[in-house]
C-alpha cells in the first residue's frame, strides 16, 4: 500500500523566544507598539490550533490513518509555534501569562458556517492545503518587517515557522496527490469553496481556519493561492 512520507522537524519555539526583551531589538517603542496587534493575532491563530484538533478528533475518528499522522505532526508544530509567540509576545510588551490566558478566554470561536470544509477527508485536506499554503506565503511577506526588527534570533524563528507551514501544506497536499487526485471536480470544487470563502471577506473565527483577515488583503492573493495549489496537482485552467 502506498504511503506518503510526512516531512516534520523537531525544535523548541519557546525557547527560542525565551527572554527576549524590547532592548534586543533595532526599534523604538513607538514602533513596536504599533505591532502589537500583530504579534497578538499571530499567537492566537497559532493557540486556536487546539480547538481545530480537538473539532478533528470529534468528526475524523474513521478518516484515514495517513490524515491522523498528518494531522498529529501539524498540531504539534502549531502547539510549539503558539509557545513561541507567547515567549516572545509576553518578552516584548511586558504582559503576564495570568493576563494572556485572561484575555485569550474573552475571545469568542465558532465553527458556524465552516462545517462545510470539514465534511469528508477529502474537503478536510484541501482546506489544509489551501490554508497552509497561504500561511507559508503570508509568513514569507512578514520577513520585510522581521528584518526591521534587527533580531537575529526573530529571524531564526521567522524562517522556522516557514518551514514549518510549507511542510504541512506538502504533507496535506502529497495526501490528495495520493488517495484523491482520481476526483478532481470534487478537488477543484473544495479549492473554489476556500478561494471563495476568503474573497467574501469573512471575519476570523478564532478556529486556526481562514486566519487571513490580519491585514487588508487584496483578493488576488487568495486567487493566486487558488491557481498555485490547482497547479501544484496539475488541475491548473480550471480554478474560476
Amino acid at each position: 500500500m502506498r504511503t506518503v512520507r510526512l516531512r516534520s522537524a523537531q525544535w523548541d519555539a519557546g525557547a527560542m523566544m525565551e527572554s527576549l526583551r524590547p532592548g534586543d531589538l533595532s526599534v523604538d517603542s513607538a514602533r513596536l507598539s504599533k505591532l502589537e496587534s500583530f504579534f497578538w493575532f499571530d499567537l492566537c491563530a497559532e493557540y486556536d490550533s487546539q480547538v481545530l484538533h480537538a473539532k478533528l478528533v470529534e468528526i475524523g475518528a474513521d478518516w484515514s490513518q495517513g490524515f491522523h499522522e498528518f494531522e498529529r505532526l501539524w498540531y504539534r508544530d502549531e502547539m510549539n509555534h503558539y509557545r513561541g509567540f507567547r515567549e516572545l509576545y509576553r518578552g516584548l510588551f511586558g504582559v503576564s501569562d495570568r493576563q494572556i490566558d485572561d484575555r485569550l478566554a474573552r475571545r469568542t470561536q465558532t465553527f458556524q458556517g465552516l462545517e462545510g470544509f470539514l465534511e469528508t477527508e477529502l474537503k478536510a485536506l484541501v482546506l489544509f492545503s489551501y490554508d497552509e499554503l497561504a500561511t507559508t506565503l503570508a509568513y514569507s511577506r512578514d520577513r520585510a518587517l522581521y528584518r526591521e526588527l534587527g533580531s537575529p534570533r526573530l529571524l531564526t524563528f521567522l524562517r522556522r515557522l516557514i518551514r514549518d507551514e510549507s511542510y504541512h501544506f506538502q504533507n496535506a497536499a502529497d495526501l490528495v496527490r495520493l488517495r484523491y487526485l482520481g476526483r478532481p471536480t470534487e478537488v477543484l470544487g473544495a479549492i473554489a469553496d476556500c478561494v471563495r470563502h476568503d474573497l467574501e471577506g469573512h471575519p476570523y473565527q478564532g478556529v486556526f481556519l481562514f486566519d487571513h483577515d490580519w491585514e487588508e488583503v487584496p483578493s488576488a492573493f487568495f486567487e493566486d493561492v487558488g491557481r498555485r495549489l490547482a497547479r501544484h496537482w496539475g488541475l491548473e485552467g480550471h480554478v474560476a
